[in-house]
């Protein structure tokens, strides 16, 4: 074995200092990297939450601006837990055309989506029908149904079934001419909460 010189020793040492400083300065350098794409990706999710605000505040004036005009949108929906201002709404429209009202039966519709309402992207609204008899003239009858359709609820006849009505032996107040007739409203509703 030879002895080994202290410029191999000298030279060695040198070199791996050389590598290791190259291999710190690697790593380094590979960490500046990821901070600062760490700080562009804080940077653009900052000015992301600054958009997501600002629109958020203009919301906040739109909707404090225009609270009226969105309330009745919303009213214009029917609460299926309260329907009792449908309800008057029905009787005093009837009344003004003297006609005689009675709601035979009333229910939600339901909101089961079918093979067919599952490929719709569309959403569903929920509704509730109303199932009405009514006794009256006939342009009377139909002065009623416009009045129903164009008042402040969503409403549309499904089904309108009119007929001459008949005297009976017993009954008082008949008048000739009258109809009687069955009429199926849907009415929207709110979406539940």
């Amino acid at each position: 074995m030879k002895p080994i010189n202290k410029k191999k020793i000298v030279l060695i040492a040198f070199f791996s200092i050389f590598v290791l400083e190259m291999v710190g300065i690697f790593v380094l350098i590979e960490d500046l990297r990821k901070g600062k794409e760490e700080i562009l990706l804080q940077k653009n999710n900052l000015k992301l939450w600054e958009r997501k605000f600002e629109s958020a505040k203009k919301f906040k004036i739109f909707f404090h601006k225009n609270s009226q005009q969105l309330q009745s949108i919303l009213n214009t929906f029917l609460d299926p837990q309260e329907p009792i201002e449908f309800i008057k709404f029905l009787e005093e429209e009837a009344e003004k055309f003297n006609l005689s009202f009675k709601i035979k039966s009333s229910q939600i519709s339901s909101l089961k989506k079918t093979k067919k309402d599952k490929k719709s992207k569309k959403e569903k609204w929920p509704t509730m029908n109303f199932d009405i008899a009514v006794e009256g003239d006939f342009p009377d009858i139909l002065k009623f149904l416009e009045r129903v359709e164009k008042g402040k609820y969503l409403t549309k006849i499904k089904n309108l079934t009119l007929t001459k009505k008949e005297k009976k032996q017993k009954e008082e107040n008949f008048k000739e001419g009258e109809i009687k007739g069955n009429i199926l409203i849907e009415v929207v509703c709110q979406k539940e909460k």
